[in-house]
């Protein structure tokens, strides 16, 4: 990622990060996420993000059907070539920054595309697939709590964030409901290894600082 130094009145942070895999769906999917910010006098943020997955094709059992029929018999289940539908999800969104609190306003869509299946018995695959595709448009809004910074200078006993948040969907169509609200709190203790890292750390500039004089 790149984050410039705030000494311009403005500056853009770019962050562009390599997911993990996912084993959600019984297959192995591969994303990259990209987040753009204009970041304004230290206080005011815009900025816009994207989420791309490509799921890999595996093989699945499923019960086959021949015709339209929603309950295939069991004697139609064989494995079958699957291929998930990529995974999309782009946003926008604005945030404000007061010293120790900040919050943040997103709005975006995300969609799943159609999935396929194929196999070597004679069916109806197409029907598998049907309403596999998703859609929804959502908003977010997020007030946090940090400590860290003033912890730093030593204005503040204790380096902690506490955030609220919650998400809301504004319109779907065959997604479940993903109304939720989450509460998190982080807080950071030091360790002996980070402890003897300042301590090297500090001998080095008091050296560097005798060599200059």
């Amino acid at each position: 990622s790149c984050r410039p130094a705030f000494e311009d009145s403005a500056s853009l942070v770019s962050k562009w990060n390599l997911t993990d895999v996912n084993f959600g769906k019984g297959c192995y999917a591969l994303g990259l996420n990209v987040d753009e910010r204009l970041v304004i006098a230290r206080t005011l943020w815009i900025g816009v993000d994207g989420f791309f997955a490509e799921n890999f094709a595996t093989r699945i059992e499923k019960r086959v059907p021949e015709g339209n029929e929603s309950l295939p018999t069991a004697d139609r289940k064989v494995s079958t070539n699957f291929q998930p539908g990529d995974d999309v999800d782009t946003a926008a969104s604005i945030g404000v920054n007061f010293g120790i609190v900040s919050a943040a306003y997103r709005s975006g869509l995300k969609r799943h595309f159609s999935d396929s299946y194929s196999g070597t018995l004679a069916g109806n695959y197409n029907a598998l697939a049907k309403n596999s595709s998703s859609s929804q448009m959502y908003h977010q809004l997020k007030m946090t709590f940090s400590t860290t910074d003033a912890y730093k200078r030593k204005s503040f006993p204790i380096p902690l964030m506490i955030s609220f948040g919650a998400n809301q969907p504004l319109a779907a169509k065959n997604s479940s409901d993903e109304t939720y609200y989450e509460v998190s709190l982080a807080s950071f203790f030091s360790t002996p290894h980070a402890k003897a890292t300042d301590v090297r750390t500090a001998g080095k500039k008091k050296k560097s600082r005798q060599k200059q004089s």
